[in-house]
């Protein structure tokens, strides 16, 4: 992204552009996620932002969008995204924001569309080591791919569910957000570390280092990977089946007829079936779509029959499955007395113990309200006493940051506004709610007053 002027030289520039958060492509942020620290950084409400300055687009119907909860094709790259671009580099005189989307994979020709995530995900750990940059916490547009589950970068599931609140399917974008933050209980969504998570798949590791390397690929814009497609899957099945087109889309696990569409360019496929028939070939996604067919594993052909099934059954077993309505009632009760008993620290809520038993929510609450109605305050103590924990080391932080600071416009001898303190906030790594700045703001106040009525020398 290049800008053309910034707000300090040129009137012309209605807001100040946040710092940059990108190291490479796949770290590249998504557009929503520069909308929301837009907003931040210059001390606006993020639905002002919206209102005035991205919702009258005309021709896109947005606010249609907005509140259709459709605020995830944002990052995708289509029309609402350069609508929305074209508005935000006038006010911001920045070039380049279509960087910030899905453009790049939407533009590859023989292949369906790519498909936005309607959810936020997010890495915890990511957002942690964000938290002490510039930038501050920012999310990927890596994320935003509905097929990328995992985090390439320190190799664990991504997030979906507030670890606070358990508050799931998360909208892309809302009004009233902070970076970092979840929507309905204002905590930290990050986590120091992934150790009572599920180790991810090799599989879903897999798809996001190759749409990562995709992302980051330069001559992936306007790429024909249509006939790429058809030559390398001509190039497999020649050569390892003979041409036996039926055993060669059994071993792939894909149906018969889909395979020959793909293979006669009658149909474009699926991203997912993508990311499969590469995996199953061992090759990479971009080496797929690039029609590099030397890439393919030097193999005999029963070697390579025999790695393509065995890939193929993996795939089969983590396919996500449909969570069973029958809930198994010795198993859930015998749940209820491990978690009264202190087990499980990580299950804090209604979803988490859903997806712990393998079972819809809804059921497990009817079942809960049935046969134990006071398991319910085991829940809330817990998440009560986490809340806590939280809250206490939070304070504690900020109580040090913020005599630190006060000592800072002290020694420093400078005025100070609402906006240098939150400024200085922000680089101790604190990211605060819009609630929370002005009373950290008073209470600098006051220890400038103690520390200057202490020492009355620095007056």
């Amino acid at each position: 992204m290049k800008s053309t002027s910034d707000k300090a030289t040129n009137p012309c520039a209605v807001f100040r552009s946040p710092p940059a958060a990108e190291s490479s492509r796949g770290e590249q942020e998504s557009l929503r996620s520069w909308i929301r620290r837009l907003a931040e950084f210059n001390h606006l409400a993020l639905a002002d932002v919206l209102k005035y300055y991205v919702l009258p687009i005309p021709g896109t119907g947005f606010a249609l969008a907005f509140e259709g909860g459709a605020t995830h094709l944002i990052d995708r790259g289509a029309s609402l995204s350069r609508g929305i671009i074209e508005k935000l580099e006038r006010v911001t005189l920045l070039a380049g924001l279509e960087d910030f989307t899905l453009q790049s994979l939407l533009a590859i020709n023989g292949v369906a569309p790519i498909v936005a995530s309607r959810y936020r995900k997010w890495c915890g750990i990511c957002f942690n080591e964000d938290r002490h940059t510039e930038a501050g916490p920012f999310e990927r547009l890596l994320w935003s791919i509905n097929d990328v589950v995992v985090c390439p970068k320190h190799r664990f599931n991504l997030t979906s569910t507030c670890p606070s609140c358990g508050y799931s399917k998360i909208p892309a974008l809302t009004v009233l957000e902070i970076s970092g933050f979840c929507p309905k209980c204002r905590k930290w969504l990050g986590a120091e570390s992934h150790e009572n998570a599920e180790v991810p798949k090799d599989f879903h590791v897999w798809v996001a280092e190759s749409f990562s390397q995709v992302l980051n690929h330069p001559d992936t814009h306007n790429l024909d990977a249509s006939e790429s497609i058809r030559r390398v899957l001509n190039e497999a099945r020649n050569v390892f089946y003979d041409g036996n087109f039926s055993k060669f889309a059994s071993d792939l696990g894909k149906n018969k007829s889909a395979t020959h569409y793909w293979i006669h360019g009658l149909a474009m496929p699926q991203w997912n079936h993508l990311c499969e028939i590469a995996y199953a070939l061992h090759i990479s996604l971009l080496d797929l779509l690039c029609g590099r067919v030397h890439s393919l594993p030097p193999l005999s052909v029963q070697l390579m029959r025999t790695a393509i099934q065995a890939r193929v059954a993996t795939l089969s077993t983590i396919r996500k499955p449909f969570a069973p309505r029958r809930l198994d009632a010795s198993g859930a009760i015998a749940a209820f007395s491990e978690l009264r008993a202190g087990g499980h620290p990580h299950i804090i809520s209604l979803a988490a113990l859903s997806n712990y038993l393998k079972v819809d929510r809804s059921v497990l609450s009817k079942f809960i309200s049935k046969h134990d109605p006071a398991f319910m305050e085991v829940l809330d103590d817990r998440l009560a006493a986490l809340n806590k924990t939280k809250r206490d080391a939070h304070d504690t932080k900020l109580n040090e940051k913020i005599l630190l600071i006060a000592h800072q416009f002290v020694k420093e001898r400078e005025s100070y506004t609402r906006r240098s303190a939150a400024d200085k906030l922000r680089g101790e790594g604190l990211r605060l709610s819009y609630q929370e700045y002005p009373i950290a703001y008073r209470r600098i106040q006051e220890c400038i007053a103690q520390i200057l009525k202490q020492r009355p020398e620095q007056v």
